[in-house]
């Protein structure tokens, strides 16, 4: 079977999904399709006959939601062009971006589905999150009196 092209979403016989992806490093055997499944960065190589099509992915870049002028909360899949604003995230320039993401203001790595991916927190910002919540309230009787 002939590879998916890349930006589709997919989903396996175990019903996860994820998104086709390109092949630039050649990683992938001629029957495999590489695929970003939701809730990871990397890509496998999939057996394709394994694989459903849902559909394309159809992602669009929201300067708002997407973090346009928010330094390090905006996305680093986010591009501009002449022809606009677009999102990289499964395209042939996704690991250029990835590679560039250190020497980038943009630092917001999303791994959900769009549009869930407009509103995710950075993972830095969402572990200080967790962090402080398991560590509850503080305690009033160490805080500083004005």
């Amino acid at each position: 079977m002939q590879r998916i092209k890349p930006q589709m979403i997919v989903e396996d016989s175990r019903g996860r999904r994820g998104v086709t992806a390109p092949d630039f490093m050649a990683c992938c055997a001629e029957w495999e399709t590489p695929v970003v499944w939701y809730g990871e960065s990397g890509f496998d190589g999939t057996d394709t006959d394994t694989l459903k099509v849902i559909g394309p992915e159809n992602a669009k870049a929201d300067l708002a939601k997407c973090g346009a002028g928010k330094g390090a909360d905006c996305c680093i899949y986010m591009t501009a062009s002449g022809s606009g604003f677009s999102c990289e995230r499964f395209s042939y320039v996704r690991y250029s971006l990835i590679f560039a993401k250190s020497r980038m203001t943009a630092q917001r790595d999303p791994v959900v589905a769009y549009p869930e991916c407009q509103n995710e927190p950075r993972k830095e910002d969402a572990a200080k999150a967790n962090a402080s919540e398991a560590s509850g309230p503080e305690d009033a009787s160490h805080a500083e009196k004005p």
